[in-house]
């Protein structure tokens, strides 16, 4: 039955106010239409179900080709925006709707089932209605500010208004906000309640800066019992960012974002004095936890309104009217759905390029990469980016005594299934929350890897993720007997949002080429190397740490797995990537470490393999760092191999020095591996002025040095406070502790862009 070329459209059931549908009738014609198309698959026959409510009449449907019918049984495709009921769900379907279930929701457990999330190959949502849910937001919002003002005695434009769905269409909602701003414009607004501050184009506006609200707001509210006559003619729109909510503890120290996120408990929140006494209307829409300071506390809206407003803080009530004390809540809800005809027709648009794919496609494996990504359960069990859900479903259902869900096990032959939680999770149970505030830089074993195969001579195989756990090698594999490996490193962030960021995942994939090539292997192509990174941090993307909490870092590996007794190039090869969440390197503020300069050992000789990132050069530095650290160091410093006075780098970290607007860094030429880290300061600090050389540097530079820091992966940027060489220590910035300006400058720059705290204006960021 599934990929028979029929597509079945649901009528909407769970929620009465959804009138929305996942084709319209235009577009169900253009598919009938179509023919057959090997490329975008074939639609045969679209069924639909009855609906008094659909935005679109059956009719047109009918009209269009379609056929009107409660019964799907034919069809191996059925399409719905929202989920139906439970006992609709048919076997042997595929099924493709929003079911939010990729939340792992308790509420939407019990329809584990075969829901689309499409994302794009960019790692952007290419089907969604949000935008209609803001709109529709909006217009609620003035809606509801026209009756809260004629409560409080004034008579304004937006009573005009009506709610969002009272509207046939965008386009007719939008003309009605802009005949109030017409009114605003020619007969303004009570002085009294202005200035409105918030932000909608229609209306006449204009966006000012979150310190002049308390500036625009004077004579607002005149003593009691006068009036004035005065009327004002526009609305103010104010963007609110971070460092208008809080401030350091340290009223010596300026706010940092960066710094904001990592340790949030030395912030305090100003919101509550800067802004919310001047706001009409507050639009949030960011993400929140409790180890932030709280924007906006019981206490402070106890101060802020005592004239009134509507959740009433004083009794810690809410009310359904708009009259009496408290502030007026609009929650997101309904929203998307009060403008069906719009959203439907975008939705539709999205949506038909890949109708004729999963209609007449019977394997999942079969499917473009946007749905196979989709696809969250195939075959009777989760697919293997979907494989988090039990984890967090689980989590959720111990604290409710893990209550069992409705299942449909007669779905296991088909793509789509329900399935209990309890028994999905069941080998969950010995997984232990994570602390992220005790995360240091260790292996912390996660769900998935990724693995894929090549032979002498040939190419990587399509690999395919797998459990996390070990592997099985010949003992004559090449990598165990001549060191036949190269590793990569790179790190995965979360956004404030919830969205993931890799870092520059392709430079990585370039370096891993080039070493594959001095150390006589196969490699995996850059695009190779980066899908897998890509799908194993998705895999793996419930241990990505929360913002400011640390990272996830992707461990890439090739080695020579084949086995081999001569000195030889294996006959086999792997490359995998596994990954582990990581804290933050620094738990507290940047912190100086403590090098001494290596004049025995070398890391590294001309001609030999220091350039590339292969596994012997990090055996070859182990006994120098220990008996660095065994003596109080942080680190060695290597000089080079042939003169003994030239800087090399640290164990695993490239060195700078800095000496006024000039920063010089070792030259790489064979010796010095070229850091992805070192590469992005070096161009982070051209960019903000720095003259940045790459030569040769005597180990005597260092005594004239203004600081010193090293770069890497999992440092980033790290402070040198001293460096000892000969047995003479050279301190560096002591009246800041050890940290230098430029180095703070730098480190904030590149971790504010590797978080997404900033624009990413380079292209170095790929979000998934």
């Amino acid at each position: 039955m599934i990929g028979n070329g029929v597509v079945g459209i649901l009528s909407e059931s769970i929620n009465k106010w959804e009138r929305r549908a996942p084709l319209t009738p235009a577009q169900c014609a253009r598919l009938l239409h179509r023919g057959i198309d090997e490329e975008s698959g074939t639609v045969t026959r679209i069924i639909v179900q009855p609906s008094m409510k659909r935005i679109h009449h059956d009719a047109l449907y009918e009209e269009a080709g379609c056929e009107i019918s409660e019964n799907l049984s034919e069809c191996g495709l059925i399409l719905g925006v929202k989920q139906p009921k439970l006992e609709m769900i048919l076997p042997n379907k595929a099924y493709a709707f929003f079911s939010h279930t990729h939340k792992a929701q308790k509420e939407n457990m019990p329809l584990l089932d075969k829901i689309l999330l499409i994302v794009g190959d960019h790692g952007k949502r290419l089907l969604g209605f949000g935008k209609f849910a803001g709109r529709a937001g909006v217009i609620d919002m003035l809606h509801g500010l026209g009756i809260r003002y004629l409560s409080m005695g004034y008579s304004t434009p937006f009573l005009s208004l009506g709610a969002s769905y009272m509207y046939p269409s965008l386009a007719a909602a939008k003309a009605a906000v802009s005949s109030v701003g017409e009114e605003i414009a020619t007969q303004g607004l009570p002085s009294e309640i202005c200035p409105l501050a918030f932000i909608f184009k229609l209306l006449p506006h204009t966006f000012v800066d979150p310190s002049r609200l308390s500036e625009l707001s004077k004579g607002r509210n005149p003593a009691p019992g006068r009036s004035t006559s005065k009327r004002v003619y526009q609305v103010y729109g104010c963007v609110v960012t971070s460092p208008d909510m809080v401030q350091p503890k340290d009223s010596t120290r300026t706010f940092d974002k960066a710094d904001y996120y990592a340790h949030p408990d030395e912030y305090n929140p100003i919101f509550h004095e800067k802004i919310v006494p001047y706001a009409s209307v507050i639009v949030n829409c960011m993400y929140w936890e409790k180890r932030f300071p709280r924007l906006l506390s019981i206490k402070q809206l106890k101060e802020l309104t005592k004239d009134g407003c509507r959740y009433d803080p004083f009794s810690n009530s809410y009310h359904d009217d708009m009259e009496g004390k408290g502030v007026i809540c609009l929650a997101v809800d309904n929203l998307p759905t009060e403008f069906p005809k719009e959203a439907t027709e975008q939705f539709g648009d999205i949506l038909s390029q890949f109708v004729g794919n999963l209609a007449s496609t019977e394997d999942v494996s079969e499917l473009p990469s946007q749905l196979r990504r989709a696809c969250i359960v195939s075959e009777g069990a989760l697919t293997p980016l979907y494989t988090y859900i039990p984890r967090i479903a689980n989590g959720s259902l111990k604290q409710n005594k893990l209550v069992e869900l409705e299942t449909a096990r007669n779905h296991r032959n088909g793509l789509g299934c329900v399935e209990t939680v309890a028994e999905m999770a069941r080998e969950q149970n010995q997984i232990e929350d994570i602390c992220w505030d005790s995360l240091g830089f260790s292996l912390v074993p996660t769900d998935q890897m990724y693995m894929s195969k090549c032979s002498t001579g040939g190419f990587f195989s399509k690999g395919k993720l797998q459990r996390y756990g070990s592997i099985e090698l010949s003992p004559a594999s090449g990598v165990l007997n001549y060191g036949q490996g190269l590793f990569e490193g790179l790190k995965a962030y979360r956004k404030e949002n919830g969205s993931i960021l890799l870092f520059r995942p392709m430079e990585n994939a370039s370096r891993m080429v080039q070493g594959a090539e001095r150390m006589c292997m196969p490699s995996p192509t850059v695009e190779q190397f980066v899908e897998a990174v890509k799908l194993t941090v998705l895999a793996n993307k419930r241990w990505v740490p929360p913002a400011g909490k640390g990272s996830l870092y992707i461990r890439p590996l090739l080695i020579g797995s084949g086995a081999v007794l001569g000195v030889a190039p294996a006959p086999e090869y792997t490359f995998l990537v596994y990954v582990s969440p990581v804290g933050n390197y620094f738990k507290g503020p940047l912190a100086p470490i403590n090098l001494v300069v290596e004049n025995d050992f070398h890391r590294a000789t001309p001609g030999g393999t220091g350039g590339v990132k292969t596994i012997g050069n990090y055996a070859a530095v182990m006994k120098a760092q220990a008996a660095a650290k065994s003596k109080g160091y942080s680190d060695v410093l290597y000089l080079d191999s042939v003169h003994n006075k030239y800087l090399e780098e640290a164990s695993s970290s490239n060195v700078f020095l800095v000496k006024g607007k000039t920063i010089s860094t070792p030259s790489v030429k064979g010796t010095i591996l070229p850091g992805i880290t070192r590469k992005s300061i070096i161009e982070f600090a051209r960019i903000q002025g720095f003259k940045v050389e790459e030569r040769l540097i005597p180990v005597d530079e260092l005594f004239a040095a203004d600081e010193v820091f090293c770069t890497g992966t999992a440092v980033v940027v790290s402070p040198v406070g001293s460096i000892t060489y000969l047995g003479k220590k050279i301190s560096y910035c002591r009246e800041s502790g050890g940290v230098g300006v430029v180095s703070r400058q730098l480190y904030s720059s590149l971790t504010n862009l590797q978080m997404g705290l900033t624009e990413d204006k380079l292209g170095w960021t790929v979000e998934l």
